[in-house]
This record gives C-alpha cells, structure tokens and sequence, in this order.
C-alpha cells in the first residue's frame, strides 16, 4: 500500500535520472536554437525546423502509442498482441511510411533527394530508439538509459556544432545524427526478451492500444496541425516568427513526460489497491512541479520580450505577442494528465478528451484568426489544452472516488501561484531602467532564487511539520 511517506523517495530517484537527460537535452536545444536562429538564414532555420517537424510527427504515427503501452503493460503481452495482429501492424507500417516518403518528396522544402532518404532513416531509427527507450524504463533500467542518452547527447552536439561552422547543407549532419541514434540503440539493446508462448491478451487490452495509438495520433495532430496548416498560407518569414513564437519550452515537456512514464510503471506493478491511492502521486508531485514552473511562467510574463531578443534575435522581435499568449499553458504542465487513466486502461476516456482538444482548437484557431491573427490560433490551442486537461481531471477523480480539488493540493498551488507573480512582478518593476541583457540576467538569477527558496521551504517545511 502506498503512503505518502513512501511513495515519493522511489519514484522521484528515478524521475531524477530521466530528468537529468532530460534537462541536458533541453539545455542542447536550447543552444541549438540559439545558435540556429541567430546565424542561419531564415529559410536554413525553416529547413532545419522541417527536418524536425518531420521526424517527431511521423514517428508518432508510425509507433501509433507503442511505447506508451509498454509502459502501462507487461511487455510479454504487448508482444502477444503483436503476433496476433501482425498483418495489420505491417500494414500500418508500410501505409504511414509510404506517407512520410510522399509528404516527404513532395512538399515544399530545401533538401536534396540524398537528404530526404537519410531523413527517412532517421525516422525509422527514431522508432527503434523510442521502444528501446521505453522497455529500459519498463525494467528500471534509467541510470542506464541516462548513460546511453548522455553519450548520444555528446554525440548530437557535436554534430551540430559542425554544422554550425559549416553551413553548407544538411547531408553530414543527417548522417552525424544515425550515427548517434545507431549507438544509443546499441549500447541498450538486450537480446534477452521474455517469454509470452504461454501468456495470452484480452480483448481489452488489444483495444488499449488502439485507444492509445488513436489518442497520440490526434494529439500530435492537435499539436502541429496549427504549423502544418499556416505553412501553405504564410510566408516562410512569418511562418519562422509564428513558429518562434509559439515555441513551447521543451524542458517542461520533457519533465511531464518522464514524470509521466515513471508513473505509468509505478501504477502498472502495483496492485489495484496502490493504483487507487495515485492520489498521492498527484500531489506531491504536482507541488514538486509547480515550485518551479510558477517562477518560470511568470519569468516568462514580465521578462519574454527580452528572452525572444536573447534567443532568437531582433528579427524574431514580431514573435513576442504570440509568444506572450502560447505560454499560458505552462500551468498545466505540472501534472501527467492521463497518468490515471492510462493505469486504469481507461483509454476511451483519454481518446475522447483528445477529439475535445483536437475540435475546440480547430474552431477556436478558425474563429479567432479573424479578430487577432496569429494571436488568436496561439490563444485557441491555450484555451484547448486546459479545456482538455479539465476534462481528464475530471474523469480521474471520478474514478478515485475523490472531488478535483482533492486530487491535487489546489490551494498549495494557488499560494504558489499568486507568491511567484507578486515576486517576479516585484523584480521586473525594480529592474525595468536596466538594459535588455541585464534584465534578462536579474530574471534568471531572481526566478532561479525563488525556486530554491520554494524548495527549500517545500522540504524542510514538511519535516518541521512531521515532527
């Protein structure tokens, strides 16, 4: 049985080695962009962006939710549903990669015919990786995995770091890139697979999968479908302000993301009993995230137009107001959605919240252009996301047996929330004199200390308290 003295040590050493690659990870991209957008042209930016965009669209259609139903199910029947619908797996297979060589070939972009190829194999690779991935975390293998993603990361920047002194065109990149891909999966490869002659699927296990493939399908969708959409109706320079502007930061992506996959492991191995008190995992974790996610949204508020000018340079200056309005949904960020449901193999639930987000957002983008251009679609999908986060909450605590506002600590949160504005508010209103870079500087170190100051009271608060 889960208590809340216990549950939070073993998942939060292994969230910490996932978060550690992933905050690598996230201080890579960052610099990456950096570097891109100052020093390549706009359509080389857009090139690379594509380039991107391609890989992380098409890999979620072709795994149709794979990794995530490792996570939440024993890897033996995952393997049994498989064998049994080998055809149309294979069929799927050929359908979306016969897609991706089309869209690949056939739209409008700056590489060469050798450069497309290449890029079809790092799809692929990516695949692989994504699995290997998620059978390492499946068997508690993260210091592993953070070893043979720490490699790859060296091995990424080092790629593109030649790129940046070279800038003649993408080949050597694409082929820096399989070579890391190739070695992570190497270096986690295991041969040794269990055994599932002897295990057999239910129907509503085979049908999880399909809900789940469904639901990342419509997700990644809802997520590019603004970018896929304007890129036949813009310019390719307002296409890269938009693009900018609407940059969601990925380490708070990347921090749900491996806080969510630990969880869909933790609830998966534990009995129905443990799974039902997921309550305490909300919690602590949603106020382990919000200590550094409020300082950060409100970082972004009072300081963003110095951040857009730092990162992406004075020709992106255009981004800010839609970069303003894309960031509001940072709050929701603190917590794993569907880490619940996705346990619960309530899949039909997670599905529709998907078609909510997928359909509000077209009609909101479609609405709201006519009022506020590219404000408005950054403003449609803000307004999406937390119609469709309200709409899981609800239906998780609705299965716990629980109120919303039980489910996580709502006015620990709001505390937080309100003390991070008046702070950050507070700190740009004493720094507003200062030149652009030095407000930035007086922003970081000022957010940076709010979040250690949160920490701390978090952690020794709670053991005054405990005593």
């Amino acid at each position: 049985m889960i208590t809340s003295d216990n549950i939070l040590p073993g998942i939060l050493k292994r969230i910490g080695l996932l978060g550690l690659s992933a905050l690598l990870k996230f201080i890579i991209q960052v610099a990456v962009v950096i570097f891109f957008s100052h020093s390549l042209s706009v359509e080389q930016y857009g090139d690379y962006q594509f380039i991107w965009m391609f890989v992380n669209f098409f890999s979620i259609l072709s795994l149709f939710g794979l990794s995530n139903f490792m996570l939440s199910t024993r890897i033996e029947i995952v393997f049994v549903i498989i064998a049994k619908y080998k055809k149309v797996v294979i069929q799927l297979l050929i359908l979306v990669n016969i897609g991706a060589i089309l869209f690949l070939f056939f739209s409008k972009n700056g590489l060469d015919n050798v450069e497309r190829i290449l890029l079809i194999l790092l799809l692929i690779l990516q695949n692989i990786s994504s699995l290997i991935d998620a059978i390492a975390v499946k068997n508690e293998q993260e210091k592993k995995l953070a070893k043979a993603t720490f490699l790859y990361l060296i091995l990424f920047s080092l790629a593109h770091i030649w790129f940046y002194f070279h800038q003649e065109n993408f080949l050597l990149l694409l082929i820096l890139l399989l070579t890391a891909t190739l070695l992570k999966i190497f270096l986690l490869y295991n041969p040794t697979l269990p055994s599932w002659k002897s295990v057999s699927a239910t129907s509503s296990q085979s049908s999880q999968w399909l809900f789940l493939g469904l639901n990342e399908v419509l997700a990644i969708t809802v997520k590019w479908i603004d970018k896929w959409v304007l890129i036949f109706f813009l310019s390719s320079t307002q296409f890269a302000i938009y693009f900018n502007g609407s940059y969601e930061i990925p380490i708070f992506i990347l921090a749900v993301s491996a806080i969510g996959n630990v969880a869909l492991v933790e609830f998966s191995n534990k009995e129905k009993d443990t799974v039902v008190n997921a309550k305490l995992f909300y919690g602590k974790i949603a106020l382990f995230m919000a200590i550094w996610v409020f300082p950060s949204f409100w970082f972004f508020q009072q300081f963003g137009s110095e951040f857009i000018e730092a990162m992406f340079g004075e020709k992106y200056l255009p981004s800010i107001p839609i970069f303003l309005v894309s960031i509001w949904v940072l709050p929701v960020r603190i917590i794993h959605s569907t880490a619940v449901l996705q346990s619960l193999g309530k899949s039909q639930i997670i599905l529709k919240g998907s078609l909510l987000d997928l359909a509000v957002a077209i009609v909101l983008m479609i609405a709201f252009y006519q009022f506020w251009e590219l404000k408005g679609v950054a403003l449609a999908f803000v307004i999406a996301t937390y119609l469709q986060v309200a709409y899981y909450l609800h239906h998780s605590s609705k299965l716990l047996g629980i109120k919303i506002i039980e489910l996580l600590p709502t006015k620990k949160l709001l505390i937080l929330f309100a003390v991070s504005a008046l702070c950050i508010y507070g700190l740009s209103f004493l720094s507003v004199t200062h030149p652009a870079l030095e407000r930035l500087f007086v922003g970081i170190l000022g957010t940076a200390t709010l979040v250690l100051v949160f920490f701390l009271v978090l952690r020794f608060g709670k053991k005054k308290l405990s005593r």
